[in-house]
Formats: C-alpha cells, sequence, structure tokens
C-alpha cells in the first residue's frame, strides 16, 4: 500500500500528550488587531476543505486561513502541535491513535464540535463519490479500500463511513491504522482535513461548497462564485487555543479579502498598484529584483533531481552516481536556469520535516558549489574513466527542463570529458517509460512533492524497494534500507530512535546516491512590509509548507 504521508516528529507522541497544554507563542511587540488585508491568490478551484490541495494554491490558502485542523505543524519548526485535538495517545505499536478534543470549539454556525463531525470529515475526505484530489491521504485507515471502492463492503455503512475511525464518546474518538504510525499526524495537519460540521454538509452541499463552514478564527460573509472576491470577517466564538500559531490562532486583521486573479503577471500588477496587500507571484528575479524588499521567497515541499538508474551501466556503479553528483555546482545551476530563485539541496529530507531535517546531509557527495577534484579523484580511486563516453540525459520537453538538462550536462562535459545526449519526451511518455519496464535507461530529470512534508514522504516514496514501478524511477533497492524503513524508523516511539533511524536512512541514500538532490522549489510573494508585518517577527511563510502565514499578517 503506497503511503503518502510524512514521519511525525513524535516528541508529543513520547509522552502520550496527556494533556498538558503547550504555550502558544506570543506575537512580536507592535502586532496588534483591526484592519482590513487584501490578498492576491491564483483563482481557486475550489474552497470547500476536503475539495483542496497543493495544486490549487489559492484554494488552500483561503481554506488554511479560514478553518483549524486537529493537528498543526508548527509553522517555525514543523513540529505537530495540539489545535483542535488538545491530546492523543498511542497504542498497538503505533498502529492505534486515540484522540481527545477540546470541548467549546464551534463551527461558524455556532455548532459545538464533536468526534462524529470528524468521523464524518475524515470518511468525506476518503469517499470515492466525494472524489476528493488526495482522498489517499486517508489510504493508511483501515477500511479506506472499502470506502473508496476499491474493495466490498461486508456491511453497508463502510461504503460512506471509514471503518478505522471509531467515535468513542461526543469528545473522543480513535484511529485504527493499516501500517505504522508513519506521518498519520502530519496527514490531520493536511488542509484538506479540516474538519467540517456533519448537519451542514448533508442539509445542502452545493451550498456548503460556496460558503463553507468549518472551526477557525475567520468565517465567510457571503456565498462564493468563480471570479468573485472571497471576504472573511472575525469569528467571534473562535476557541482561541491553536498551540501551532501566536495568540492562539486568533489572528490579528479584523476583515481579510480574498481576490482571485488568472495568472500571476496580474497579480503582480494589482500589488505595484497597491490594490493588494500582498500576492502570489512569478519566482523570476526580475520580479523580486523590481519588489526589493517586498519580495519573500518560501522554499517549498518540492525538489528538483536527476535520476540514475541503478541498473543499467554505468550508473549501476556507485563511484559513478557519487562522482556524477559531487561534479555539480548546484548554486550555478540555480542561478544560471531559474535566476537564484531556489535553494540547492544537498539532503534528501527537507527543512519542512523539522528536526528531522538535516542541513547538507549528503554535503560530501553533493555538494552546493560542485567539488570537480573529488568528483575525479572518486572516479579514479573505483578505477573507471569515463571520457569520451556517450551517456543520454532523458528529461520532458516543458518548462525550464531543457535549460536544466544542459547546464547539468556542461557541467559532466567539463568535469569528465562526457558526452551528454539530451533526450527530450513529452510528460505523458515521460512517465510511461519511467513506470513500465525495463525504465529509464538513461540519467534523467524529475521532481517529487509530496502533500504533506517528512523524512517519510520522500524516503518511501524515492527509494523503497516497494515503490519500484511507482514513484522510485531509479529503481533502487537495498534490504538494509527496506529492513531499517520497516522494522525500526515506522515503529519507532521515542523521539530518539525516531531521529536515529530515519537519519539511518538519509546516511543510506547520501552514500549509494542513486539520485542526485539538485534544489528546492520556491513560491515568491510580494508584502506590503511597510504596511504589514508579521507575528512571528521576521517569518511571513510556514516552513512545512511554503504557504502565506495571513493569519499571522497584522497591519501596521
Amino acid at each position: 500500500m503506497r503511503r503518502l504521508a510524512a514521519v511525525v516528529i513524535l516528541a508529543l507522541v513520547a509522552t502520550a500528550c496527556t494533556g498538558d497544554e503547550v504555550a502558544t507563542r506570543a506575537p512580536v511587540e507592535g502586532a496588534s488587531r483591526g484592519g482590513r488585508l487584501v490578498v492576491a491568490i491564483d483563482r481557486p478551484r475550489s474552497i470547500d476543505p476536503q475539495a483542496t490541495d497543493a495544486k490549487d494554491a489559492g484554494g488552500a490558502l483561503v481554506v488554511e486561513t479560514m478553518c483549524d485542523r486537529l493537528v498543526e505543524l508548527d509553522p517555525v519548526t514543523g513540529e505537530p502541535r495540539p489545535a483542535i485535538a488538545e491530546s492523543w495517545i498511542v497504542a498497538d505499536g503505533g498502529r492505534r491513535v486515540t484522540f481527545k478534543l477540546r470541548k467549546g470549539v464551534r463551527f461558524h454556525n455556532g455548532q459545538e464540535l464533536n468526534a462524529e463531525d470528524v468521523r464524518f470529515t475524515l470518511s468525506r475526505l476518503a469517499e470515492r463519490d466525494f472524489a476528493s484530489p488526495v482522498a489517499s491521504l486517508m489510504e493508511p485507515v483501515n477500511g479506506y479500500d472499502i470506502i473508496h471502492g476499491n474493495e466490498e463492503a461486508d456491511d453497508d455503512r463502510y461504503r460512506t463511513q471509514l471503518r478505522g475511525v471509531r467515535v468513542i464518546e461526543s469528545f473522543s474518538f480513535e484511529v485504527v491504522l493499516d501500517e505504522d504510525l508513519s506521518g498519520f499526524f502530519h496527514t490531520l495537519a493536511h488542509v484538506a482535513a479540516s474538519p467540517v460540521p456533519k448537519s451542514v454538509v448533508e442539509e445542502n452541499p452545493q451550498a456548503f461548497g460556496q460558503q463553507p463552514v468549518c472551526a477557525g478564527p475567520y468565517q465567510m460573509t457571503e456565498p462564493w462564485s468563480p471570479g468573485d472576491d472571497i471576504t472573511l470577517e472575525r469569528f467571534g466564538d473562535y476557541y482561541g487555543a491553536n498551540t501551532a500559531f501566536t495568540s492562539g490562532g486568533t489572528g490579528y486583521a479584523d476583515t481579510i479579502v480574498f481576490r482571485g486573479f488568472g495568472n500571476r503577471a496580474d497579480q503582480e500588477a494589482a500589488f505595484a498598484d497597491g490594490d493588494v496587500d500582498a500576492a502570489i507571484a512569478r519566482a523570476e528575479r526580475d520580479v523580486a529584483e523590481r519588489a526589493g524588499d517586498d519580495a519573500i521567497a518560501a522554499t517549498t515541499p518540492t525538489v528538483e533531481y536527476v535520476g540514475l538508474p541503478v541498473k543499467v551501466e554505468p550508473f549501476n556503479q556507485r563511484a559513478v552516481r557519487v562522482a556524477l553528483s559531487q561534479a555539480i555546482n548546484r548554486q550555478r545551476v540555480i542561478d544560471e536556469v531559474y535566476g537564484g530563485l531556489r535553494e540547492p539541496a544537498a539532503e534528501i529530507v527537507p527543512p519542512g520535516a523539522g528536526p528531522l531535517h538535516r542541513r547538507a546531509a549528503c554535503a560530501d557527495r553533493a555538494p552546493v558549489t560542485g567539488n570537480v577534484e573529488a568528483a575525479r579523484a572518486t572516479l579514479r580511486d573505483a578505477g573507471v574513466d569515463l571520457s569520451g563516453r556517450s551517456l543520454p540525459l532523458l528529461f520532458n520537453d516543458e518548462f525550464d527542463h531543457r535549460e536544466l538538462a544542459r547546464a547539468v550536462a556542461d557541467q559532466w562535459r567539463d568535469a569528465f570529458g562526457l558526452e551528454v545526449e539530451l533526450v527530450p519526451m513529452d510528460w505523458e511518455r515521460y512517465v510511461q517509460t519511467g513506470i513500465g519496464q525495463p525504465g529509464f535507461e538513461g540519467a534523467f530529470r524529475m521532481t517529487w512533492s509530496p502533500q504533506v512534508p517528512g523524512a517519510d514522504a520522500y524516503l518511501e516514496p524515492l527509494f523503497g524497494s516497494a515503490s519500484i514501478g511507482r514513484d522510485n524511477f531509479t529503481r533502487f533497492s537495498d534490504p538494509a534500507f527496506d529492513r531499517t524503513l520497516e522494522r525500526e524508523a515506522r515503529r519507532a516511539i521515542d523521539p530518539q530512535d525516531v531521529t536515529d533511524s530515519y537519519q539511518a536512512l538519509e546516511n543510506i541514500v547520501c552514500g549509494e546516491m542513486p539520485l542526485i538532490p539538485l534544489s528546492r522549489g520556491v513560491r515568491l510573494y510580494l508584502v506590503d512590509t511597510a504596511g504589514v508585518g508579521s507575528a512571528l517577527g521576521e517569518p511571513y511563510t510556514a516552513l512545512p509548507t511554503g504557504s502565506l502565514l495571513v493569519r499571522e499578517l497584522f497591519v501596521r
């Protein structure tokens, strides 16, 4: 079964989250409530919480501003924090989690949130007929294959209700997983897992999609139609105990207006004209230079890499894979291809994984500025000579991928005397080649962007043997890696055991280098920093997701 969730940072789980409050973060001096913010966004496809995903950046930003989750990811550290769920207890080796909900958490219609609403929400997310773009987030939960229509039901109620979500009493429920704990807390922090009231949705699903009701600091003032502004007003009965944000998550602006645009150039123009206070911009150097201090670059969970098919000669030699990685000056590639607006990647586990992230974990084999002498020495010590050889470099021919492939090829040629043949493909053929047999027969460009950040969401899909034929395009297979993943990392509860096991996994792939990490994606925002501050101080964006922290923005 495919695992899309990331590993949880288990500091809270290890103490069983007995109900001791994690103190909410205090805002910076001068952060005051009041005023009106206007935020330009990509035109949303949906603002129904269970229908949003990272590809709908505008809709997701509206929902995450308006709604709370059971668990929130700390925007500064990436650690899971109590929100609507005030505590939880992990049992059965991580496959059974019992949650206690806060009492007094109210939806925007005044109704008190309870465990039945949570079961309804998670079931709605997984249900085949609802067709959420991120239904697979619920795949680890027992009964997913039934509610998603992959398996026959022996009880009809499980066609519309997740069997693995059981209400214990009004304010407690348990989740039973078919897989080890992995990153289920990160999954519950996903914007699509925002609890919604069962009664309101069932009464009129279409009306709910136009004016969603959830439990958060802001509520919609009127139904939305595509093309209209979305106006949020402060919700007076918000519970105000979300431990991930300053001031309990209550927000600062009294009114937030989201204005949708068909393209980001129009958002930039609206910002330049002073019509909006913040906008999502094109991640281009000239845009950032024009905006100056108002340009804010946020790293996203996306990683771009060059894969090396480990069964194909000469990539079946570890020395060749390592040398090809060592020779690449990642910063130069980023400067040449992306105008400097990306972050170099010298590790696999991303910053959004919180304490599990180690900056430059693969530094000796993936140096940011390259090390051609070390690369040549690696080949020399292994008795390998690549000079005069011809190697293919495949890429899907869209966006900046041709320029990226050329930049990498030029560096390999200069370092080793290699002749690199650029092989462009259309996307459909490209993916089918990677999935099918025998797979890619040369080096290839690819990106990976999971729905949730964290170690497991990168390590298992990209390197696990079970993922060959899906996302493991390099076809890397290592018994020690698989054993550590299944028997140690996913079963660990103690925080130190979690850290040790996942870092051991990253050490394996850094040593073997089946793929070469190049860069991490960046989303560029424009914010009127003279008129708008962040209650967190410098951070205007969330470390785990790269999204704009609208509820932390205040009018100066």
